[in-house]
């Protein structure tokens, strides 16, 4: 029986400097593709300010915006954040809080911080910014060592390549969201299970943990880690894999505690958004299906010359005697995980983190097994990897479409509209207006009392009998989180700010109202609006906007003002 050749050239190098720069060309490639496209203060998703602001719910002792979907590192990053700049205000408190006796300061120092973080968010975005490109290039390195361990240097050159020009993994490295976190956790935890050794195996099972803490979903991965670790692990080998799952449990709960004291909601919130929510494309031909799988998968996600070095592995491992059980294991667990990644593709694909490591870490087995005669054709291949990444990356602009604004709106707002006016904000960005403490009460009744009884009725029309008051909190986390912040905006009234009647659009009705425009058509006040385009039923309610700003990398965005609510004329 032919085995596998284990010494070849390109494929097993001992060239530790050729290693090293290698490592440094892709880290500084993949920061040099990312930095032009920096988003500033544009959302690239609707989730962003949910996700940042769940550790500033947690400095108050409140449960993080989504439970489900923990965002460990982004919810653990807010916190700090606000903690640090609670300790600046208790050392520096401003004229606000003079006079504020000695045992409330520490809550006027957090209501303080949490104040300058719901009204600008803007440094704790570029925090979580920087976070998110760190770890995208944490994730580089991590995916070329498991390369370089398992494929050789063609293989390191073949994953880091995908992570570090694809457009899934570069759009993710510049969004304040934790997809980028647990990738990267993954893709360390498989290098260190690969590296063998006790405490190797310990730390790649801690990883997956906080990996799972950060995307839910990244559970899945558990079988390709044990599959990694079997051959080295000590005997017993299935009592050392428990203790292995246990310790990774562990890790998870300790680093999102809300995992557990949100179970029910939690398993409610899986089951809706993971499986029944995932029917998008029923009805769907099977070659528009096709389709789509191979647009994100191969030309998105830049996994195309993956899948092919995974299928040679394969068949490698189902035809090499020495190496057939683990081929033969990984076979099934890929078959398994692609299952559930395909089923889950009515949500999104690239919310399937496990589909797509699978896929490019697996592949690294295929450059061994074609031989030292293939190592052409595999550097061939290689550089397609590359020249895909790159080439979907510089010329898809899907992926970079904002769904914020750079537009300086909230300011505006303050500088040329009259405290007191009604102002029905529908703007996506980071700095917000500031609530007269009447609004914020009325936003914040509103969370309280009548909203989650609508909410609970669309999402379970029709209801019969009295709608359930448990959990009626966890039943609406984007806007309960959302009002919180309007709330805490409510606050601090001796600060010489501007503040309006706010009606911000977040829930399915704010503050009784469903459609802002038809509501200043009848009445005075200014409407805020981000988006691609104006809709013909605001134009015919509204007419020409009195500001836009529309930028490169931003989304368009209009004001409206009806009656005397602007100082000024504005400006043109």
């Amino acid at each position: 029986m032919t085995t596998i050749p284990t010494s070849i050239h390109l494929i097993h190098p001992h060239n530790r400097a050729r290693t090293v720069m290698l490592i440094l060309v892709l880290l500084a490639g993949a920061l040099a593709i990312r930095l032009p496209y920096y988003p500033g203060n544009a959302y690239r998703s609707v989730d962003e300010p949910s996700y940042t602001s769940g550790g500033l719910m947690l400095a108050e002792g409140l449960a993080p915006t989504y439970k489900a979907a923990p965002g460990a590192p982004i919810v653990w990053t807010s916190w700090a954040f606000a903690m640090v700049d609670a300790a600046r205000h208790l050392q520096y408190p401003d004229n606000a809080d003079k006079g504020v006796t000695p045992f409330a300061r520490p809550s006027a120092a957090l209501n303080a911080a949490l104040f300058d973080a719901y009204h600008d968010g803007t440094r704790l975005r570029k925090v979580h910014l920087i976070g998110s490109i760190t770890f995208g290039l944490l994730a580089v390195w991590g995916a070329t060592r498991y390369g370089l361990l398992r494929g050789g240097f063609l293989g390191g050159a073949l994953l880091g390549c995908v992570v570090a020009f694809s457009p899934l993994f570069v759009s993710f490295s510049l969004m304040t969201l934790p997809h980028i976190y647990a990738w990267a956790l993954a893709i360390w935890a498989m290098y260190l299970a690969a590296a063998g050794g006790d405490c190797r195996r310990r730390w790649a099972f801690i990883l997956l943990g906080l990996a799972i803490a950060t995307r839910f979903e990244m559970v899945l991965m558990s079988p390709l880690l044990l599959w990694e670790t079997w051959g080295t692990m000590p005997k017993p080998r299935s009592w050392n894999a428990i203790k292995g799952l246990l310790l990774s449990a562990v890790a998870a709960l300790a680093a999102a505690p809300w995992l557990l004291t949100s179970l029910l909601t939690n398993v409610r919130s899986i089951v809706a958004a993971r499986v029944m929510a995932n029917n998008s494309w029923q009805g769907a031909s099977v070659e528009s299906i096709l389709t789509g799988i191979v647009d994100s998968l191969c030309l998105q996600a830049g996994l195309l010359p993956s899948i092919i070095f995974l299928l040679i592995a394969m068949y490698a491992g189902l035809l090499f005697k020495p190496t057939r059980g683990r081929f033969f294991w990984a076979l099934l667990i890929s078959a398994a995980i692609i299952a559930l990644g395909i089923r889950g593709v009515g949500q999104s694909l690239f919310q399937e983190g496990p589909l797509v490591l699978t896929i490019l870490l697996l592949s690294a087995y295929g450059l061994p097994a074609m031989g030292e005669s293939w190592c052409k054709i595999c550097g061939i291949i290689v550089a397609v990897a590359i020249g895909i990444g790159v080439s979907m990356t510089v010329l898809r602009a899907e992926w970079r479409a904002p769904a914020g604004t750079n537009a300086p709106v909230a300011e505006w707002i303050e500088a040329n509209v009259r405290p007191g006016t009604q102002v029905y904000w529908d703007a996506r960005t980071p700095r917000q207006i500031v609530p007269t403490r009447s609004a914020s009460d009325a936003m914040w009744t509103e969370a309280a009392t009548a909203a989650w009884r609508s909410k609970l009725a669309w999402a379970n029309d029709p209801i019969t009998g009295e709608p359930p008051r448990a959990l009626s909190i966890d039943m609406m986390p984007k806007e309960y989180s959302i009002y919180r912040a309007y709330f805490i905006l409510g606050g601090r009234t001796r600060l010489a700010i501007p503040r309006f009647d706010v009606y911000p659009r977040y829930g399915l009705t704010v503050r009784g109202e469903t459609s802002f425009p038809e509501r200043l058509a009848t009445t005075s006040g200014v409407y805020v609006l981000t988006a691609p385009k104006i809709e013909d039923e605001i134009n015919s309610a509204l007419g020409k906007p009195v500001m836009t700003w529309e930028q490169k990398g931003s989304m368009p965005t209009y004001v409206w003002a009806r009656g005397t609510v602007l100082l000024q004329p504005a400006a043109p």
